[in-house]
């Protein structure tokens, strides 16, 4: 009977000393659990909100973590930044925040779309079919062309390419503006000073004028060209422009050559002179 009743005290006492301890532990989880709760809802420490925009994803987390700031990343689209980039974030830097707020991070990551089919299309209407997949366009080469201006030839890249959101692709566009300028104007019976200006849009450096007497055309109009109009040319052709000139020109023009021939004459008798001499 002793001993069954001496087993019995130390059970109670287990069972006492037991219900201490998970009292205490109880006591105490509700303790932290409360410093947790007060930590993260009643902190009334703020900080400043960093600028993450332009940044990608990994750096922008290590810069809110180091500030004590959460963050919640969305991903969406945007033409402003490059793919995989932050574009946007709320609240924005330098606004005084809570600790441990969570900072709204706009990232341009989502899916790029393949580039449509915009070959053989007028440029406006490619356009309009590229804005409303929202690829934007980096840049636009001209062709000398015999198709209908601005109609699109090719993308870089090709039709059927993916193409991440943000991106950018480059068109070439016929030009029969670009086939002309390859061939001689036709600037015969211009004044000679327009057809210069007509001339100056094709950047040729070798042009000649010359004056012909010609009673049957105005003073300084252009009478003939070398070459001929229609004729291929390029930036470094030499063209010959003949213009009218009146007979007083004419007759001046032969005074100077011969001139210029006497000249070349005494140039030749002193020459030999000199050469008899030595």
């Amino acid at each position: 009977m002793k001993t069954k009743k001496k087993s019995k005290k130390k059970n109670n006492k287990k069972n006492i000393l037991l219900s201490l301890l998970n009292l205490i532990l109880f006591l105490a989880v509700i303790y932290y659990s409360f410093l947790i709760f007060r930590f993260y809802f009643f902190n009334e420490k703020l900080v400043y909100v960093p600028n993450i925009v332009s940044l990608n994803e990994s750096q922008a987390k290590k810069i809110l973590e180091e500030s004590h700031l959460g963050y919640n990343i969305i991903s969406s689209r945007s033409n402003e930044v490059p793919y995989d980039i932050i574009y946007k974030q709320f609240p924005q830097a330098n606004t005084k925040v809570k600790i441990n707020r969570a900072i709204k991070v706009y990232i341009n990551n989502e899916k790029g779309d393949k580039i449509p089919n915009i070959y053989g299309l007028n440029l406006d209407e490619a356009r309009s079919i590229l804005d409303e997949k929202k690829i934007n366009i980096k840049r636009i080469d001209y062709k000398a062309s015999e198709i209908e201006e601005n109609t699109v030839l090719s993308t870089y890249p090709k039709y059927g390419d993916l193409i991440k959101y943000g991106e950018s692709i480059s068109i070439l566009v016929s030009s029969r503006q670009l086939k002309k300028l390859n061939n001689m104007p036709n600037i015969i019976g211009y004044d000679i000073s327009k057809a210069k200006d007509i001339i100056k849009k094709y950047n040729i450096g070798n042009i000649d004028i010359i004056g012909l007497y010609d009673k049957n055309y105005p003073e300084n109009m252009v009478i003939r060209t070398d070459p001929m109009p229609n004729r291929e040319i390029d930036r470094n052709s030499r063209l010959k422009i003949y213009i009218s000139i009146s007979k007083k020109d004419k007759e001046l023009e032969e005074s100077l050559k011969k001139s210029e021939k006497s000249d070349e004459s005494i140039d030749n008798l002193i020459k030999r002179a000199l050469e008899n001499n030595e």
